[in-house]
This record gives C-alpha cells, sequence and structure tokens, in this order.
C-alpha cells in the first residue's frame, strides 16, 4: 500500500521499547528492586494495578521465578551476589540485562530482519530514529529507576516526558496505541473450535510424545469454555504446536503415515 502511493521512506519505530522497558515481560526489574518490598509494590503501579497489595507483590515475585522454589532460590542467593564479577546482573542490573539481551540477541534482531527483507521485496526504504547509535549508548548508561516509572501506569515514560514539549499529552498517554496479537482464545472458541475438540479426541493427539495430552488438552477446552486472559491462550497453544510439528514434519520425515 505505501509504495504504491509512490512513498519511498519510511519511518520505523523499532527499538523504542527495548531500550526503554516498553514491554510487559521486563518485570525483571523486581530482581532490581528487591528486597525493598515498599518499592517493588510501587512498581506493580507501573505494570497496570490501581491499587497493589502484598500479594500482588508476593504473587508478581513467584511468577517471575516460575513457582515457589526458583523465588525461594533467587532469595537464598541474593546475599552472595558478585557486584562486579558478574556484568550481566551484579554491574547492568537485571533490566537492564534483559534489555540489553532483547535489544542485540533475540526479539529485535529477529524484527530487523524481517523488516529489512519487507522494505527490500517493496522498494520502500525503513528508517528507525531510535537505532541511532548516539540514542541507544545514552539509554543503556541509564539505570533501572529511569525505566521503571513508580507513580504512572504507562510504559516508557522517560520518552514520553521527553516529548512533552512537542507532543500533547492527549497524543502521549492515549490507550489506543496496542500491539499486534493473535486472537488465540477468539479462534478457538470460533471457527478452530469443532477441528481442536476432535483434534484432543484423536488417538493421535493423545499418543503425542512431545506434549502432556491431558495437561494441554484440559488447558484447551477451559479455553473453549470459558475463555481466557490473551498470555495463557498463547500459552497453552505454545504446549499444543509440538503435537502439529510431530504430525506433519516429524513422523513424515521418518516416513511415517499419519
Amino acid at each position: 500500500m505505501v509504495a504504491q502511493n509512490n512513498v519511498k521512506v519510511t519511518i520505523d519505530g523499532h527499538g523504542g521499547d527495548e531500550l526503554l522497558s516498553g514491554y510487559q515481560h521486563f518485570r525483571t526489574v523486581l530482581n532490581d528492586a528487591f528486597p525493598h518490598v515498599f518499592l517493588m509494590k510501587r512498581l506493580l503501579f507501573s505494570f497496570g494495578y490501581e491499587n497493589p497489595t502484598w500479594a500482588d507483590v508476593a504473587h508478581e515475585f513467584t511468577c517471575l521465578h516460575h513457582g515457589l522454589r526458583g523465588t525461594a532460590r533467587f532469595v537464598c542467593q541474593w546475599p552472595f551476589r558478585k557486584k562486579q564479577d558478574q556484568p550481566d546482573k551484579g554491574q547492568f542490573g537485571y533490566l537492564n540485562s534483559a534489555l540489553y539481551q532483547c535489544f542485540h540477541q533475540t526479539m529485535l534482531p529477529t524484527l530487523l530482519r524481517n523488516y529489512d527483507r519487507y522494505s527490500m521485496a517493496t522498494g520502500v526504504e525503513i528508517r528507525m530514529p531510535f537505532m541511532d547509535h548516539r540514542l541507544v549508548q545514552f539509554c543503556f548508561s541509564l539505570p533501572w529507576t529511569s525505566k521503571a516509572p513508580r507513580s504512572t501506569p504507562f510504559e516508557k515514560a522517560i520518552l514520553r516526558d521527553a516529548m512533552g514539549v512537542d507532543l500533547p499529552e492527549a497524543v502521549r498517554y492515549r490507550r489506543s496505541k496496542i500491539g499486534f496479537s493473535n486472537p488465540i482464545g477468539e479462534w478457538l472458541q470460533g471457527p478452530w473450535k469443532w477441528w481442536m475438540l476432535d483434534t484432543l479426541a484423536s488417538t493421535e493427539f493423545a499418543s503425542c510424545s512431545l506434549l502432556d495430552a491431558r495437561t494441554v488438552g484440559a488447558d484447551i477446552r477451559r479455553i473453549i469454555a470459558n475463555g481466557g486472559s490473551h498470555s495463557f491462550c498463547e500459552r497453552v497453544w505454545s504446549s499444543f504446536t509440538p503435537f502439529l510439528w510431530e504430525k506433519h514434519f516429524l513422523k513424515r520425515c521418518q516416513g511415517i503415515t499419519v
């Protein structure tokens, strides 16, 4: 569409979330705030909690460490952590380490590769101001406290504040901008419902060696019956996809009729 309208250069915002903690999964900041529980409670406000309680803090911290065992391991090891010999966690902090990994190693490199292919395929140049090396160096020099607002539920607060002179408040704090996510729950309750129920009832699914068919099947039926949060639906769908990989790829490569 852009190329058809003779647009040759576009501006893209990639890098902003990875530099300034724009994703909810950067909740590793709770590790930086530990053991200051009052600070951890205030941080939950930026996660969307209107009136966070101590129970909310415990829940988020336990989820961050994948259960009580992981939480206990972190708490026991915390007094003995090395501050200078472990630059990934001790010197840079947990949040900045997570951002660095996302920026240089995982999410952003994949996005940049894909958008580079899109632009070359359509003959449109994409420029990304947040990727300017001077801005990147500055953002990674900031402490985690600059990237984890404690008085507002909005992410990337430092960017919103910096744009206060140039953008009206209605733009800086609007709620209508959301990410692109697959409506897994709606699909499972709608057009995929009967296909999924037939699949769950099949012997092939029950005998799948790559997943716990009983647990995955129960979670999917729960979504079909009552829905679920986006994160829960995505997690359940991810636990189901190994069955599709085994059926359509692994068994065919092994010469098994499916």
